[in-house]
This record gives structure tokens, C-alpha cells and sequence, in this order.
């Protein structure tokens, strides 16, 4: 669970934040990149699809201001890492197993960022594929960041057409593309 954040997560790239460039993380600057593409907006709820350590979750939060999220991520490693990220744990269980000083200057950083967000997001641990976690119609959008291509899509999509309100709108991406499926489910 924890090689997740240690790694790849931390792996550095460089991004244009207007006239600056500014290093983030690979799992952030692609994630920051899908989430641009969310129609989402004020008082809208939205399901963050296999979350992760939240990376994606706090880019939905910072960009489309005054929404919700509800996660779901099967690995436990990963949820406890979230929560803790977004101040729902004390970290306790985790802090305990890292030695490694830049996850750890990483993830206070991160803590930062979210400390805003606590109570806007729950997180719940299962797969997307059979969970019954979430009620019919009472999700407004949906992202998959990284995240669909490990899912067996005609489940996950008939997953969403039952979680997603009437026009409710679906963004994902795999390993180098982006989609976008608007007016997802279809109006009947």
C-alpha cells in the first residue's frame, strides 16, 4: 500500500503555472490536467473513482469550489493514506511504518493544502465494480484518474449509470488519453 506514495507518486514533473513553471508530482499534474475537463460546479456532488491517497480528490476540491466528494479506493494502504492526508486520521498507523523524510515533508505539505476540505469529502473503501456503498442517482459527475483501465469497464459503466443523476457527466483517463462523456447516462 505504502510503495504507492513513496514512488511513483513522488516521481516530479514540470508544469507551467502561468508565467512560472512549478514541479508537481506526476499522479498531481495529471490529475490536475483531468479535472480541468469537469463541468462540475457549486453544490454538485462528485465520485472520485479509486482515489488513491487523494491526490485527485484535492485537485477536484481546490478547482471546482463548493462541491463534495465521495471516494472509493479498494486498497486499504491507500485509504488510510488519504485520511490521513485530509485530517480524518491521526496517522498514527501509518506515520509509524515511514522513514523516509520527503513522503513524510510530502505528505505535511499535502495536509496543508487539504486542511480545508476535511469535512467535504468521504471516503469509503470497496470496488466500484459491485459496491452498493453509494445510492442510486446521488452522484452529480464522476473521475477516474489513472484509474478505469484497472476496472472491467462495462461494470464500472453500469455502476455509474445507476449512481450518476440524469445528465450527470463521467471524466476519466488511462495511462496517456482523457475522456469526457457528457449527458452520461443517456436521457431515455
Amino acid at each position: 500500500g505504502m510503495e504507492y506514495d513513496r514512488i511513483e507518486a513522488n516521481f516530479p514533473t514540470v508544469v507551467q503555472e502561468g508565467n512560472f513553471p512549478k514541479i508537481l508530482t506526476i499522479y498531481r499534474s495529471v490529475a490536475r490536467d483531468l479535472v480541468r475537463y469537469s463541468s462540475a460546479r457549486e453544490g454538485d456532488r462528485v465520485l472520485d473513482m479509486g482515489f488513491g491517497t487523494g491526490i485527485s480528490t484535492l485537485e477536484l476540491l481546490q478547482q471546482k469550489k463548493g462541491i463534495n466528494v465521495v471516494g472509493i479506493e479498494m486498497s486499504k494502504g491507500m485509504l488510510s493514506v488519504a485520511r490521513y492526508k485530509f485530517h480524518q486520521d491521526d496517522g498514527h498507523g501509518i506515520l509509524a511504518q515511514i522513514t523516509d523524510d520527503k513522503l513524510l515533508k510530502y505528505w505535511r505539505d499535502f495536509r496543508e493544502e487539504s486542511k480545508d476540505y476535511t469535512t467535504k469529502v468521504e471516503f469509503l473503501q470497496g470496488d466500484i465494480q459491485e459496491t452498493e456503498a453509494i445510492a442510486t442517482e446521488s452522484v452529480d459527475a464522476a473521475v477516474g484518474s489513472q484509474f478505469m483501465h484497472w476496472t472491467d469497464l462495462s461494470k464500472s459503466f453500469k455502476q455509474l449509470n445507476k449512481f450518476l443523476r440524469t445528465k450527470g457527466e463521467v471524466i476519466w483517463n488511462s495511462a496517456s488519453h482523457f475522456y469526457n462523456d457528457k449527458q452520461f447516462p443517456t436521457a431515455e
